[in-house]
């Protein structure tokens, strides 16, 4: 299965990100989702610092066990016509559930391919949602039981 690789870029912004926060202290940008789940502009950008911080693989652990993949998962639904957190929420799922089984089992029990098929319709002219939500569901689907409950919505698994 893939890796979450981001771009040079990213990983300069997000190693940037990184040196700036106390080891672990991902709590700040969940926080942003419960002070401002109403500001689609904040909301992208918290997932897209969750996304990075997950190159961080104690990251991905803490982002869980904080809530962070219901609150990602709430932003599908709050903000499912804006494409920049759409985006970004598709991408950070898919780096929570990179090398993470508890992550996937997590993602898929508490609704993700759902959300991740609604934001494949919902944007269907968008390559970058398009990507992020097929990596996303391609991660998912390293999982027996999420492959089970994809076939379940008529997602079907390429040889």
């Amino acid at each position: 299965m893939s890796s979450c690789n981001a771009t040079a870029l990213t990983k300069k912004w997000g190693q940037k990100l990184l040196d700036k926060l106390p080891e672990g202290d991902t709590t700040r940008f969940l926080e942003f989702f419960k002070e401002h789940p109403t500001n689609a502009g904040v909301v992208e950008h918290a997932c897209r610092a969750l996304s990075i911080l997950t190159i961080n693989t104690n990251n991905k652990v803490a982002i869980a066990k904080e809530r962070g993949i219901t609150r990602i998962l709430e932003a599908f639904k709050k903000h499912p016509t804006h494409a920049g957190v759409v985006k970004w929420a598709c991408r950070a799922l898919f780096c929570l559930a990179a090398n993470n089984a508890a992550n996937k089992a997590t993602i898929a029990k508490e609704g993700g391919i759902t959300r991740l098929l609604e934001a494949l319709q919902q944007h269907p002219t968008h390559a970058n949602v398009q990507e992020n939500a097929c990596l996303a569901l391609d991660e998912l689907a390293d999982n027996a039981a999420n492959t089970v409950a994809m076939a379940k919505v008529g997602i079907k698994q390429l040889p």
